[in-house]
């Protein structure tokens, strides 16, 4: 309807000035009008047209305004169905436990996690290793509960995830996505965003677990520095520690690292590990990456391959065991020794 005005508007405006000019030019010829009598109508008929058409475009501004908000509406009403779980508190993390558990988004034509068996005892170190698409991210995303329960178990401790409230459960977590969330905002603004209110000494000691101290001091505003939108100004490890350090802050019961520290040296990433098995003990973390350095520490590593668990244990076992673990970390020691 919008593209259609102006051309029909035109169109009618043009249409009446031919009508008015022709039949006027016909009367005056048979000496029923005068020159003047035509000017005085067209003068006439285009002080009458103008307001006419800015009707028209007042209410066609209008309906487009009306069916925006319609739109906006929507998305502002529209319930998180994950919301829609149990009425149970939960006060503190417990045992993570599946069995049997299948997932499929919506969109998939074939499963995309296919009988995942795996106990976190709480307090342990989970690593989640495998190649691009073997399904890591689809797995964190049960444990943040980010879409609804596929088939199989899944509890905390001895009660069905399902049982707790969706959004209290989440309140235990400190996540720290692949794709960095960060606001033109301060260093400060942003590491405290993950607690709600923070004092500066409590943001020091989150950026002191996450290795961002050296970076700090050489930011002449320090705290106060802006990062600009999605971190713009600085570097994609400084990214990460950034982000890092705004899940830390909380001091979550289970802390899940999705990749974060594919942008860092090998040398800060085992500093990042050591201050956060130093200062969780006790707490559950979950740390997935390519980079098997960041799990040799890990209590437990689990290898997916197309949504499947291959193989699992500690970094010592899976070396001794000679499938894609030993062979992707040979590969990745290689590639390591050739660059230094």
């Amino acid at each position: 309807a919008n593209a259609l005005f102006t051309p029909m508007v035109k169109f009618f405006i043009t249409f009446s000035n031919i009508i008015a000019f022709g039949y006027g030019a016909y009367l005056v010829s048979q000496n029923v009008l005068t020159v003047g009598d035509i000017v005085a109508f067209q003068m006439y008929l285009g002080m009458i047209v103008w307001p006419i058409i800015s009707i028209g475009e007042l209410t066609n501004v209008l309906r487009q305004g009306s069916a925006s908000m319609i739109r906006v509406e929507e998305v502002l009403d529209t319930k998180d169905n994950m919301e829609e779980s149990g009425l149970k508190l939960i006060e503190t993390a417990d045992d993570i436990i599946m069995h049997g558990l299948d997932f499929q988004y919506p969109s998939s034509t074939d499963k995309n996690l296919k009988q995942i068996d795996i106990v976190i005892p709480k307090g342990k170190m989970l690593g989640v290793v495998g190649k691009t698409g073997a399904g890591k991210t689809t797995f964190l995303r049960q444990l943040l509960r980010q879409y609804p329960l596929g088939e199989g178990e899944f509890r905390y401790g001895d009660t069905n995830v399902l049982d707790y409230q969706g959004r209290h459960f989440q309140k235990l977590i400190g996540y720290v996505p692949q794709d960095h969330v960060l606001f033109s905002r301060s260093v400060r603004e942003n590491i405290a965003f993950g607690k709600g209110s923070a004092t500066d000494e409590e943001i020091m000691e989150s950026v002191r677990i996450a290795a961002f101290e050296d970076d700090l001091l050489r930011m002449e505003k320090g705290l106060d520095t802006m990062i600009g939108e999605k971190g713009v100004s600085i570097s994609g490890g400084q990214k990460q520690r950034v982000s890092i350090a705004r899940a830390l802050i909380k001091d979550p019961e289970i802390l899940i690292l999705d990749d974060s520290l594919s942008a860092v040296d090998a040398k800060t990433e085992q500093k990042i590990i050591a201050n956060i098995q130093n200062v969780r003990k006790g707490k559950t973390t979950i740390i997935s990456t390519h980079r098997l350095s960041a799990v040799k520490q890990a209590d437990e590593i689990v290898v997916l391959e197309d949504g499947v668990i291959i193989e699992r244990g500690t970094h010592e076992a899976l070396l001794k065991l000679g499938g894609w673990y030993y062979t992707q970390f040979l590969r990745q020691e290689l590639k390591e020794g050739d660059e230094e």
